[in-house]
């Protein structure tokens, strides 16, 4: 009852703001995580902009959008590349588009008022420098920031306070994405941990199609990844805020295992009525790491591959 209290009564402010609007409300979700946008990412740069293009280009505000929705401005801020991460080799410079986005939420475009709900999308400016988590635009001719539906993208800006911190969590990213190898076979346990749940969610991340087309990862690879979510805690800590559910065996082994029709499927036994959540979590974790090592040698893990 209180789940139908809370969806009713965000439908009807939703119903209301919009009203109130007279036109449209867009909502923007809260920022990706650093590991879910990288996992997305074609283009990986650190940069700064020197000059932005004079002329907005008016396309549509996400992949797939309907024929003959109404388009959206776009600024196009020109990059100059100090260090590339991932991307084409010689790359120096590129062109990075975002959407137009008034600081009055209620701002009137071409008659229609807008409103919006949630994180503001990214705005850039001259002279900002930082980190460029970055895939093709689906129409412009330029990059724009990736990351998954549910979330909205970040700039990770040079002057804010954890920059240092994430540049360094997305570099070891990037190395585990070029030699996953290495990265999965590294002597820091946590590190080991931190590059199996990268490429887990690199490897089963799509961008485009429903039904996307697979191939088999190298059998070292796969022993390699599922040996590294085997040390991993079942859940995270409910005391630790800043707890990353991405490094869980929970979420790895759910990925890997318990989504995929017609392979090996690992099923979740049954604690006895009463039993305390660490206690079941331990069961979880320990039938978890039993199934992985009795069936090493039948798991065909599938990364994704995008079409071209």
């Amino acid at each position: 009852m209180r789940l139908f209290q809370t969806v009713f009564g965000c439908f009807l402010l939703l119903s209301s703001v919009s009203s109130a609007f007279a036109k449209k409300v867009y909502y923007y979700p809260p920022t990706a995580p650093s590991i879910r946008q990288v996992a997305s990412s074609t283009v990986v740069v650190v940069g700064s902009i020197d000059t932005l293009e004079a002329k907005e280009v008016e396309l549509s505000l996400y992949d797939g959008a309907p024929e003959g929705q109404r388009k959206h401005p776009y600024k196009v801020a020109n990059v100059k590349i100090s260090e590339l991460l991932v991307g084409p080799k010689g790359l120096s410079r590129l062109q990075v588009g975002f959407p137009v986005v008034s600081d009055d939420p209620l701002e009137a475009t071409k008659g229609e008022k807008i409103g919006l709900l949630g994180t503001k999308p990214i705005q850039l400016s001259k002279g900002q420098e930082g980190i460029f988590l970055l895939k093709r635009h689906w129409e412009g001719d330029f990059y724009t920031f990736a990351g998954p539906p549910e979330y909205s993208p970040r700039f990770y800006d040079s002057k804010e306070t954890d920059y240092d911190q994430e540049l360094r969590e997305i570099k070891a990213m990037c190395l585990a994405r070029k030699d996953p190898i290495a990265a999965l076979k590294s002597k820091d346990k946590e590190s080991r941990i931190a590059a199996a749940a990268f490429l887990t969610l690199s490897y089963r991340t799509s961008s485009k199609t429903l039904l996307p087309e697979e191939e088999n990862l190298p059998v070292e690879e796969a022993k390699l990844l599922l040996q590294a979510i085997m040390e991993m805690e079942w859940t995270i800590s409910r005391t630790d805020p800043k707890a990353d559910p991405t490094r869980t065996f929970e979420n790895c082994v759910s990925i890997w295992l318990g989504r995929d029709f017609g392979r090996l499927k690992f099923d979740y036994p049954t604690p006895p009525a009463g039993t305390a959540p660490e206690a079941a979590h331990k069961l979880y974790k320990e039938a978890g790491i039993k199934f992985i090592q009795t069936n090493m040698e039948n798991f065909t893990l599938k990364r994704i591959v995008e079409k071209k």
